[in-house]
């Protein structure tokens, strides 16, 4: 699939704009027809990051997060997106109704199923390597996995 080229906006305001105009409002669908809902307040979990590792708030907007947002999109109707269920972390195991996606090498979409066919959209960021290796630890989602 051919990706966008990333989103130059010049505020977080935009971006949330943004956001919210192409994704809240919209419909979208996963290759495999799963609907994916987009809570406004998924914008502040997705794009935004923490200043400090022991305090765990997201207090600060991630450009590199926001400027990737059109990929989402395209990342859910892509079928060729390596896919894995999810990690649990306060449980510390792999949860049945999360979805990861893995796209362009290093690229990872994650949202959360409520049913067969309705899902929540609940981050996207660019993994490192420790991180992909510790997705891809998990089993293989296949489209009848639930």
């Amino acid at each position: 699939m051919n990706y966008p080229p990333l989103l130059n906006l010049q505020s977080p305001d935009e971006y949330r704009k943004y956001f919210e105009d192409n994704y809240c409002n919209q419909k979208i669908f996963t290759f495999d027809k799963i609907r994916v809902l987009f809570p406004k307040s998924a914008f502040d979990h997705a794009f935004y990051s923490s200043s400090s590792r022991r305090e765990r708030k997201k207090d600060v907007f991630s450009t590199e997060r926001a400027e990737r947002m059109p990929w989402i999109k395209i990342a859910l109707a892509d079928d060729l997106a390596e896919l894995y269920f999810g990690w649990d972390n306060k449980r510390k195991c792999v949860v049945s109704n999360r979805r990861v996606a893995i796209i362009v090498r290093d690229y990872v979409v994650i949202i959360q199923t409520k049913s067969a066919d309705i899902a929540f959209f609940i981050s996207a960021f660019i993994a490192n390597q420790r991180a992909l290796n510790m997705i891809r630890l998990n089993p293989k989602w296949q489209k009848n996995s639930r």
